[in-house]
């Protein structure tokens, strides 16, 4: 199979994904997912400055049984979610890419994208949060859910200096809901030092 690339946005590169081509082809869904292996899924670093994640890459695939064919339309997600506490009431929408479909047996890879945070005020000085992405968020069509969403494996400490980076993903259930906030109120514990009488 002669694979096709093409640029696609900012910093996309797709294979097996030809935009002006896909009303020609036969539509038909498949299972679609984002990569799990760290070398294809990372970023280069959280910058505190403007509270954004540069140069992230990832890579979304598509399976299926014709490489003639394509998927229908679908969204793919950036979210973020804090780091003890991933769950779809906690989980806020980054970023979303609408793509028209994608070749069975193809791939589209995105390179050197910049992820803005948003208001500060979404966010806990000091708490450590993660970011994955939610491959067919707008679950535009059936296919396995259980393989959707994926985090970035390192978190990162929400901060005005520093940063760190990512490594390989994580496999977590897609969230739904994505627009609520947590409450992440801690309590912290003092423990009183007592002197012990010798006889």
């Amino acid at each position: 199979m002669n694979k096709r690339k093409m640029a696609f946005g900012m910093g996309a590169v797709l294979t097996g994904l030809f935009p002006g081509a896909l009303l020609a082809q036969t539509v038909e869904p498949a299972d679609i997912y984002s990569t799990n292996l760290a070398e294809n899924m990372y970023y280069s670093r959280y910058n505190p400055n403007n509270q954004t994640l540069e140069g992230v890459h990832f890579l979304v695939l598509a399976d299926g049984n014709n490489s003639k064919h394509v998927t229908p339309g679908f969204e793919v997600s950036i979210y973020i979610a804090p780091a003890d506490d991933i769950r779809p009431e906690t989980v806020r929408i980054l970023k979303t890419y609408r793509l028209e479909g994608l070749y069975h047996m193809g791939s589209l890879e995105f390179r050197n994208e910049t992820i803005d945070l948003g208001p500060a005020s979404n966010y806990r000085v000091g708490k450590t949060y993660r970011v994955g992405v939610w491959v067919n968020s707008n679950e535009a069509f059936e296919e396995k859910r259980e393989n959707n969403a994926y985090l970035f494996e390192d978190p990162f400490i929400f901060q005005t200096g520093g940063g760190r980076k990512s490594s390989a993903p994580t496999a977590v259930p897609a969230p739904s809901d994505t627009d609520a906030d947590a409450d992440m109120d801690a309590d912290d514990t003092a423990e009183d030092d007592s002197d012990s009488d010798e006889d």
